[in-house]
């Protein structure tokens, strides 16, 4: 991204155990050492109860913990995706049918690809993109953010392999300011971006409400619960709200949900990173009822697939999602349709 180069991947994968046997399962977003420690603190709060029960716990956590931010949220995201699937298998459904009903059988996926390496190889940059695309994937996404001018030239051969028909989409990861937004706006206009995702900080909310932007903005991967979303939805300085499921769990994510669709915002979740994540990620998509108000959605919602080699997504699960023709179709198995692939699991476990 355009504020560094990552090197690896990091998520947690959580384990809920009924009585019978049956086991939930969750992921917490970010360095599993942090999450184990606020999961160890929290996870007693939970033994004993009853599936049902077990959902008011996260409340009386925040409550105990509020002045706490990084870390707990996670770890009860991941807790809290993890009862989900458990509430699931129990009543013999999948996810989707008890997050509002089901409404697609498959969501429309944009390829996450196009990322800065260390050499700026633009040839290399294409390349990547078009491996992307070659999977019939009819919107994209890439990164931007190093200067109006290489924006520009990154922008433009992404439009020309997407198609003119195709969706762009295009990550500034907040390094600007609004009178660069304004610029690149202006040199990217005749590129037609869909949509401009973190022009600035995400801590910058001031910023976002004066913010006068001719494309949609995207934002929210950085926030942990609803309350920063509604602020920014109501000052209307936000078109498209991105929650990661990973950081604020499925029941928040419904509360942001109800936000997004009383102001007649679109929502399209972050995703980037396991296995179970990324399916959360595919039932709630599934279950968003059509934006903004019509039988047949004209703006049908988004979900991230990211293009970037990750065994913690494609390694562990059995039974991944299937891609038909730039979709991903939903599953149909009770639950997140998650099956663990344990060897791969024991690969990528952290020592110590």
């Amino acid at each position: 991204m355009s504020r560094g180069i990552g090197q690896w991947r990091q998520a947690t994968l959580v384990e809920v155990w009924l009585r019978d046997g049956t086991v939930g399962y969750g992921e917490c977003w970010g360095p599993p050492a942090l999450v184990m420690a606020f999961a160890s603190l929290i996870s007693e709060a939970y033994v004993g109860k009853n599936l049902f029960q077990a959902f008011s716990v996260r409340h009386g956590m925040m409550q105990q913990f509020y002045h706490v931010s990084s870390g707990l949220h996670e770890a009860l995201a991941g807790i809290d995706i993890a009862l989900w699937d458990l509430r699931a298998k129990v009543q013999g459904v999948a996810l989707n049918a008890l997050l509002g009903g089901h409404q697609r059988g498959q969501v429309l996926a944009y390829a996450s690809a196009g990322y800065f390496d260390e050499h700026d190889d633009q040839a290399a940059f294409e390349r990547d993109l078009a491996d992307a695309l070659s999977s019939q994937f009819t919107a994209v996404k890439i990164k931007i953010g190093r200067g109006v001018e290489d924006d520009v030239r990154r922008s433009a051969a992404a439009r020309r392999l997407v198609g003119p028909q195709g969706i762009l989409l295009l990550d500034i990861n907040g390094a600007y300011t609004p009178a660069i937004v304004a610029d690149l706006e202006k040199a990217v206009h005749a590129l037609d971006p869909y949509w401009l995702e973190e022009p600035l900080p995400p801590q910058d909310e001031a910023a976002y409400a004066h913010l006068r932007c001719g494309r949609k903005v995207a934002l929210g991967e950085a926030f942990h619960d609803r309350h920063p979303f509604k602020r920014l939805i109501a000052a209307h300085a936000v078109d498209v709200v991105q929650p990661d499921l990973t950081k604020c769990g499925l029941s928040e994510a419904l509360a942001i949900r109800t936000l997004a669709e009383s102001f007649g915002v679109m929502i399209s979740p972050h995703v980037w990173g396991g296995a179970v994540g990324l399916l959360a990620a595919v039932h709630f998509v599934a279950a968003l009822p059509p934006h903004p108000w019509a039988t047949d959605s004209v703006a049908p919602p988004l979900l991230e697939l990211d293009r970037g080699e990750n065994g913690l997504r494609d390694e562990i699960n059995l039974t991944p999602p299937q891609t038909q023709d730039g979709h991903l179709v939903v599953p149909t198995a009770p639950g997140l349709g998650f099956t663990p692939d344990a060897r791969a699991i024991a690969r990528f476990k952290e020592v110590g």
